[in-house]
């Protein structure tokens, strides 16, 4: 039981007990054995000196073993835990997926748009990689003016369309040029009487007059386009003389450039 608990003792230690039992004995030893007294002190002196040279190494810390035994298997356990997650590293593999949206390549998918239109353009198209390209909005003409009114309204580029209602004899559209810059104004229209096209130079603030008298011609379906060095204005328009109104109607589209 010694040599198992405490395999480290030294052959002093075995001597030195022996000793002590021979002179507590004495020739009660040779003569049949110990007193029940005498045994008493041997086994007192026997424990302590085994305790002092052997230290905690009792039969109660004996179970101990088992205990660090399963703290082995513990450390395994948690190794094997590790051993569980890395099997989602192999899940991993999947993420070759993560370039694509509902199985379909990014190409499928509309880019970021990678620029905006300036004002007054807007945008017409924009393509796969997000870039723009703009077009000039279409602005509506929308005039109803009563007998006796005028009523105007500014197209951009500092180009205003006018139109007089029976101010007086007078019944007609000006194109006034608002501007500093000269700029070139084309038409081809017709009235009651013909059609008519041709074209004129508009210096800074001056203007270019169409009459559309209900006496005369009555009505003007057309098309003007105004020219300016940094733009060109298409202007679709319908003018009436309707006696006690008259109504100017159309579209301005403009490109820059």
């Amino acid at each position: 039981m010694l040599e198992k608990l405490n395999p480290r003792r030294s052959p002093a230690t075995v001597v030195a007990i022996v000793a002590l039992i021979a002179a507590l004995g004495g020739t009660a030893i040779a003569a049949g054995g110990l007193t029940g007294k005498q045994k008493k002190q041997v086994k007192k002196i026997a424990t302590k000196v085994f305790n002092s040279n052997i230290g905690g190494a009792s039969v109660a810390h004996a179970g101990s073993a088992d205990t660090a035994t399963k703290a082995t298997k513990a450390t395994e356990a948690t190794k094997a835990t590790k051993a569980t997650e890395a099997t989602k590293a192999t899940e991993a593999t999947k993420a070759s997926d993560a370039d694509k949206l509902g199985g379909l390549a990014p190409a499928a998918y509309q880019r970021k748009i990678k620029q905006t239109c300036p004002p007054p353009e807007s945008m017409a198209i924009v393509g796969e990689e997000g870039e723009v390209t703009c077009t000039t909005p279409v602005k509506v003409i929308r005039m109803t003016p009563v007998a006796g009114q005028n009523s105007a309204e500014n197209l951009g580029n500092e180009l205003q369309l006018l139109t007089v209602c029976h101010d007086g004899a007078l019944v007609a559209m000006h194109f006034q040029n608002l501007g500093s810059t000269a700029a070139t104004l084309n038409w081809f229209y017709g009235d009651a009487e013909a059609a008519r096209a041709s074209g004129v130079n508009i210096a800074g603030g001056n203007e270019q007059s169409f009459s559309f008298v209900n006496s005369g011609p009555k009505r003007i379906e057309g098309q003007f386009i105004y020219s300016l060095p940094a733009a060109v204005m298409t202007i679709n328009l319908h003018a009436f003389d309707g006696g006690t109104f008259c109504e100017v109607r159309g579209t301005v589209e403009t490109a820059s450039g």
